[in-house]
Formats: C-alpha cells, sequence, structure tokens
C-alpha cells in the first residue's frame, strides 16, 4: 500500500478566524495557495491515491476539497484523522477499514502524522502545513518514505 499523508494547510487561529473552537478555524489564503501547491507536486509525483480521507476539522476538509478537485477525487470524512488517537491507531484503523486500497492519500494534522510515520519508518517528520510524506508499506506493516516534502519544497 502506497500511503500519502497531507497537512492541512495553513490556518488562523480561532482569535485570528473569529471562531469559538480549533475544530471551526478555516484555511487562511496562503493554506489555499499552498494546498493547490500540494495537489500539483502530488500529481507531478506520480501519486494516484484511489481515495481521499480527510479529518472532519474545518480547515482538513477545505484543504481536502481544494487537493481533491486537483486529483479528480472525491474526499470523504474520516473520524480517525480528527488528531485525537495516535499514529500508531491510526494506521492500524486504516488498515482494519481500507486493507484493499492500492494507494491512500490522508489529509489531516500534525501530531497524529509525525506519529503514523515515525511508527512505520522509526523516523519523526516535522510536517508543516499542507506537507506531505509518501511512504510505501509493505506486508508487513513496515514503511519506507518514498518522499517528504513541506511547501517551500513544491
Amino acid at each position: 500500500m502506497k500511503l500519502y499523508l497531507m497537512r492541512h494547510g495553513t490556518s488562523p487561529s480561532t482569535h485570528e478566524a473569529g471562531v469559538k473552537t480549533d475544530f471551526d478555524r478555516p484555511l487562511a489564503e496562503e493554506g489555499r495557495v499552498n494546498a493547490r501547491r500540494g495537489a500539483d507536486f502530488l500529481s507531478r509525483s506520480g501519486a494516484k491515491p484511489s481515495k481521499l480521507l480527510a479529518s472532519p476539522l474545518v480547515r482538513a476538509q477545505q484543504t481536502a476539497r481544494i487537493v481533491a478537485a486537483a486529483l479528480k477525487l472525491e474526499p470523504f470524512t474520516y473520524e480517525p484523522l480528527s488528531n485525537q488517537i495516535d499514529g500508531m491507531s491510526l494506521y492500524r484503523k486504516i488498515c482494519d477499514d481500507f486493507s484493499e486500497e492500492p494507494e491512500l492519500l490522508l489529509v489531516g494534522h500534525q501530531p497524529q502524522f509525525g506519529e503514523t510515520a515515525n511508527y512505520l519508518t522509526g523516523q519523526y517528520f516535522d510536517l508543516k502545513p499542507a506537507g506531505q510524506i509518501a511512504l510505501e508499506i509493505d506486508a508487513r506493516g513496515k514503511g519506507a518514505v518514498l518522499w517528504a516534502a513541506n511547501p517551500g519544497d513544491f
């Protein structure tokens, strides 16, 4: 399985956005731009995800819609991406629910994605907003890093 982890784009604070909860924080304009650039980077890198799963938080949903439009996919909301479970638990849940998918694109949050990559590869990644990690997961659940990129890289 190939697993693409993409952090949501840049988002203002709750105060700056005028919202009451972290859940409701939207993307900033910079976040929209970086989400589009990130989608282009995924495409140029040869990613062909069969399914796009996104955190239910507003900024991740907005990022997922931008990326989905560019990649001609339909985004699906996936509650385990809401940054409430650790990386190992997230990976196990994904295996339970989507083991038949050859390539999955996940749009979510730090630190969950850093923890997931660490669990699979033994490496930790400081994923910036709109940053991405591409992993190839073998049958034993061991991951190899295909590439990692933050907005300055694409």
